[in-house]
């Protein structure tokens, strides 16, 4: 049987086709599933996130996808602190109870951009409200100066790690759209790259069971590397599904 990998979605409330919500993901991601041999099952958005172990059922991996749009233009005006949630209340509600039923069905699981963000925070870590482009001389949100396909800055990966296992890279080139960072690591994790800045841009579970986050977004990258990666991720998912 094919591996099935469940994407999370974004929402917006009807600002981009004005009065039309949308619930959205980056066909990019869809298209680097496809291409690694596997079948993308969307998780949209819920009112219910209960219902999210539902989809435990008919998947068996787990992608937390990266934000597309602008907090500026997305669910809430007034964010104030806390940005990672307040931005997008519902959202976030839908992601923690992905990230909780990935837990207990022990489904493997790679979080993008945002998605690394959110499972710090929900695995115990944190992340900075601050802009950390400001100040700095490495390029950490490349919106309007360089489009997503192409690589900006540096990362340097961890030998041990997971993902150097999946790259067989000790330094690789990544894009960047984001402007927090994580300040914690949270405890069973450990930290699988950095930029020359030593902000964090990849961090993985130290035991066998697999959860990993990556700060940049490498389903837009356009070389054989992050093709090899996806396929990487879906033969580690398949390994991880029961024996029946």
């Amino acid at each position: 049987m094919q591996v099935k990998i469940g994407i999370t979605s974004g929402w917006e409330p009807g600002t981009v086709v004005e009065g039309w919500p949308l619930i959205y993901v980056n066909k990019n991601i869809i298209e680097c599933i496809e291409e690694a041999g596997a079948i993308p099952v969307i998780i949209p958005v819920l009112e219910n996130e209960e219902l999210i172990d539902r989809y435990m059922d008919i998947i068996d991996g787990i992608i937390v996808s990266g934000e597309v749009l602008s907090i500026k233009r997305n669910v809430v005006k007034d964010i104030g602190k806390n940005i990672l949630q307040n931005s997008n209340p519902l959202r976030y509600k839908n992601e923690l109870a992905v990230i909780k039923a990935a837990k207990k069905y022990r489904k493997p699981l790679l979080g993008i951009c945002r998605g690394l963000q959110v499972l710090t925070v929900v695995e115990g870590g944190s992340v900075l409200d601050d802009d950390i482009n400001v100040g700095n001389d490495i390029i950490h949100q490349q919106g309007g100066i360089k489009p997503p396909d192409t690589a900006i800055h540096s990362i340097r990966i961890t030998p041990v790690s997971k993902l150097w296992g999946m790259l067989k890279r000790d330094h690789i080139m990544v894009n960047s759209f984001h402007r927090q960072a994580l300040e914690a690591v949270p405890d069973g994790f450990m930290v699988s790259a950095v930029a020359d800045d030593g902000n964090i841009e990849a961090i993985e579970t130290k035991g066998s069971d697999f959860m990993m986050g990556l700060q940049f977004h490498p389903e837009m990258l356009k070389e054989d590397v992050w093709k090899n990666f996806f396929k990487e991720f879906v033969s580690i998912v398949e390994k991880h599904i029961p024996v029946v």
